[in-house]
């Protein structure tokens, strides 16, 4: 029988050109699933401090399937983009984002609103999360909400975030706040959902009236936590849209962080002189934990720029829950010429995007991996350092 796998090597020339998570986010397209779609590039921040942003200027860029499906023409399209926009910084700092069908350029820059300069404030919280019931009990206040503003972040939508229409200032909250009192809190979720599809609130997006809502419970700890009196927290909420959400492989999080955060800080920075908590209250897969990813060096530049005082607040034990990871016996390092394995179970019925990363310790040295699909032998290939291969399977 011939053996059913191929290889499919990236060369290392090409593969130092192309966006950070090329691979797992192009996966989709390059196995050409019926339902793949383009998705959106950002270049995030790391500009030294004083310097005039280049790297994209916090616009998006939309790359479609064709091109993610070939590394070759990937890395040419970042590579004219990068050209047009004057980075000749790192690569790594280019992602993948989550998946669109608009095929136009967003640009997000963002404006403050005046009106959310208030007086009797000591302190700025904002959340990013999905469910947040600004309307609920546990925010009100005579004249509406401690909220003073909701952005619900879309990336399929014309002019992004920084449309009237994606944002929800002090007083549009107020009203919406009398709307629950008089109707419901169930006309307000259909108001949103109407207003925002591909948010927490459209259809299909999760907010059924008779369950409780992360961003919510979340942002009661946060603004309860801050101040005992919490007329004096400032709240901003930001919705991450649900193609973000429910992106698990293909690290859309790690792509909108950094935009995320500087989106914050454009919103609240009326109110520079009082200190921010930021509350990110979502877990993404990610590593190295050392700091050394290109997103959180990014997170961490943008910060460090800052002469306010910014908290960060981030999850733990959040990291592998939607991954198994299989680790080598460390006994068997010592044994000489260990044959050691892993077996991969994929129910027939399974038609997920069903993936394996494997990871080699040692730098510069040669691996040797053998893959044996049911009922075939062995088909062996060997790895250098730093090799990205795909393996194809051919199924009858």
């Amino acid at each position: 029988m011939n053996p059913s796998l191929t290889f499919v090597s990236i060369d290392p020339v090409l593969r130092s050109k192309l966006p950070f998570n090329y691979l797992p986010a192009a996966l989709p397209d390059i196995a050409r699933q019926p339902r793949s779609r383009g998705r959106r590039l950002f270049g995030l921040n790391n500009d030294p401090p004083g310097a005039i942003r280049r790297r994209g200027d916090a616009t998006t860029y939309m790359v479609d399937t064709a091109t993610l499906q070939d590394p070759a023409a990937m890395a040419r399209f970042l590579h004219d983009i990068r050209t047009e926009v004057g980075d000749e910084g790192p690569v790594d700092l280019w992602f993948l984002g989550p998946p669109t069908d608009l095929s136009a350029r967003i640009d997000v820059p963002f404006v403050p609103h005046v009106a959310n300069v208030i007086s009797g404030v000591r302190r700025v919280a904002a959340i990013v999360d999905a469910g947040i019931a600004f309307w609920d009990t546990a925010f009100r206040t005579e004249s509406g909400s401690r909220f003073r503003e909701m952005v619900y972040i879309d990336f399929e939508a014309e002019n992004a975030n920084n449309a009237a229409n994606q944002r929800l200032g002090h007083t549009d909250i107020a009203d919406l706040c009398r709307q629950a009192q008089d109707e419901g809190p169930q006309a307000v979720v259909t108001e949103l959902g109407t207003r925002y599809s591909g948010s927490f609130f459209g259809l299909g997006g999760g907010a059924y009236p008779d369950q409780g809502w992360h961003g919510t419970g979340v942002a009661d700890l946060m603004a309860g936590g801050l101040a005992e009196n919490q007329d004096a927290v400032a709240l901003f909420g930001f919705e991450l849209p649900m193609s973000v959400l429910r992106d698990h492989d293909g690290d859309s999080l790690l792509a909108v962080l950094s935009l995320t955060i500087e989106l914050i800080l454009s919103a609240t920075s009326l109110l520079d002189h009082l200190p921010l908590v930021i509350v990110l209250p979502f877990g993404f897969v990610s590593g190295p934990q050392d700091g050394s990813h290109p997103a959180i060096t990014a997170v961490t530049h943008l910060l460090a720029q800052r002469t306010r005082k910014i908290d960060l607040v981030v999850p733990a034990g959040n990291h592998l829950q939607d991954r198994s990871v299989a680790r080598f016996d460390p006994a068997t390092q010592a044994a000489p010429d260990p044959v050691r394995s892993v077996v991969w179970r994929q129910p027939p019925d399974d038609f997920s995007p069903n993936t394996m990363e494997m990871i080699f310790d040692g730098a510069g040295e040669q691996r040797t991996l053998q893959i044996t699909p049911p009922g075939e032998a062995a088909t062996e290939i060997t790895l250098d350092a730093g090799d990205i291969v795909l393996v194809r399977r051919a199924v009858c």
